[in-house]
């Protein structure tokens, strides 16, 4: 069973792990290797507009969640998830994202989530659409990997569109 709860330094060791890896490195817009210290720092410094939530599958740790530009006043907000290698392809992101959302929309009365994604993160748009989200414009080479320049998405879901 998929539950998520705010994220503590206890989940920082599993935390660099998987954004140590390549595979989930390389597919987010910040892919630098923050020490152990610098992860511990970023978790216990959060607050204001952005949260961060540790995501378990039956007690395992399985992901991270990033909520980002919080605006409870005009009801939106940005949303990431990484989940780590060795679980993807299971189901757990679009589970982890139907939670989140229903969340988001119902519990926090969030009116727009947004998010962003390389475009080249084929996985994640298709998984995006399937989600509802919708394809809001081109972001153009702005994120640099491996000698190239490459766009962003930004895609949004609303919550008269949700389910």
């Amino acid at each position: 069973m998929i539950y998520y709860r705010p994220a503590t330094v206890e989940d920082v060791n599993n935390i660099c792990m998987m954004r140590w890896a390549d595979s989930t490195r390389l597919q987010i817009r910040d892919a630098r290797q923050y020490t152990e210290a610098n992860c511990r720092r970023w978790i216990s410094n959060m607050g204001g507009s952005s949260e961060r939530l540790s995501v378990f599958d039956d007690g395992r740790f399985v992901g991270l969640i990033r909520l980002d530009n919080i605006d409870d006043v005009n009801g939106n907000c940005c949303v990431g998830l990484d989940i780590i290698e060795e679980e993807r392809g299971k189901g757990l992101a679009k589970a982890t994202y139907q939670k989140l959302l229903d969340e988001l929309f119902f519990q926090r009365r969030m009116e727009c989530v947004w998010l962003e994604v390389l475009e080249t993160n084929t996985v994640a748009v298709e998984l995006y659409k399937k989600l509802g989200f919708t394809i809001d414009g081109k972001l153009r080479s702005r994120v640099f990997r491996n000698g190239l320049y490459l766009d962003c998405l930004t895609m949004s879901i609303l919550r008269s569109e949700w389910r």
